[in-house]
């Protein structure tokens, strides 16, 4: 992916980390391992740092 669609996707996904603390309250509620904001922040922040650097020019 380029600059752009990079910075588009990690913003996405860090306007849905609320959907995500809610799957988390559902996992925990169910006994399941709560991990889906750390998952989505982890990846949101993978975007970010490649779209940094494809601007740098090191991609």
């Amino acid at each position: 992916m380029g600059f752009f669609s990079n910075v588009v996707s990690g913003t996405v996904k860090l306007a849905i980390t609320p959907v995500a603390a809610a799957r988390d309250v559902v996992n925990v509620a169910q006994g399941k391992e709560a991990d889906a904001v750390k998952s989505t922040i982890q990846s949101s922040m993978d975007d970010f740092g490649e779209a940094m650097e494809d601007m740098q020019g090191l991609r």
